[in-house]
């Protein structure tokens, strides 16, 4: 494996271009740790970043805790001469959207390479609805059991059912209809652009075309 230098500097040279406040900072690489070849290739990215951070995405989601993994490494040399990298492993912290952690929860959870097929509409609120009923009753429950003595109150708890009530919004059954639908349409896109690509790294890394250093 290798790197097509004028390829990627170019690359870089049109993204900086788009993002000038963006600055290089590492590399990724699919696959669940370290290859042979990393060495090489965190070598090229040492002379173009301070401390590069190598990124690893596991798409094959063999272990769902460590699907991403993030190692910095140090060169390791005899007398004067680099022999080969050491590589230490950097802890990782996931800091995705709602919409964003929905799609990644549908792509390690359909356990079948490629596209999958989206889920429909009314499936997907079904299975909302059922959960916020289920919720509401087990709220209702409680306070008709503190209304009838049969358990003590508790004025944490009540402070946070009355802050959820008035959190709702009061809205016509239009306005919110519309609401619901895009909110649902949304998390549909999310998990198509998901699965597509999901699709195009396991694509890359079935494909290994070599290029001269």
């Amino acid at each position: 494996m290798a790197l097509d230098i004028e390829y990627y500097k170019n690359m870089l040279d049109l993204h900086l271009r788009v993002s000038p406040k963006e600055e290089l900072v590492g590399w990724y690489a699919t696959g669940a740790g370290i290859a042979a070849t990393d060495a090489v290739l965190h070598y090229f990215f040492a002379r173009e970043c301070p401390a590069p951070v190598h990124l690893a995405v596991d798409t094959g989601f063999v272990d769902q805790a460590r699907a991403l993994r993030a190692w910095v490494g140090a060169p390791v040399a005899l007398g004067e001469t680099q022999v080969g990298t050491s590589f230490t492993e950097l802890p990782v912290q996931h800091c995705l959207a709602e919409a964003e952690r929905a799609g990644l929860v549908a792509m390690a959870t359909s356990g079948e390479p490629g596209p999958q097929p989206l889920p429909s509409d009314a499936g997907d609120t079904e299975t909302s609805v059922r959960r916020l009923h289920a919720l509401l009753a087990t709220a209702a429950a409680y306070a008709d059991a503190v209304c009838a003595g049969r358990l003590p109150p508790d004025n944490a708890l009540g402070r946070r059912l009355a802050d959820t009530v008035a959190a709702v919004p009061s809205l016509g059954r239009d306005a919110f209809d519309k609401l619901f639908n895009d909110s649902v349409h949304d998390v549909l896109l999310v998990m198509y652009l998901s699965n597509l690509t999901r699709t195009q790294l396991a694509l890359a890394e079935r494909l290994h075309t070599p290029v001269v250093l």
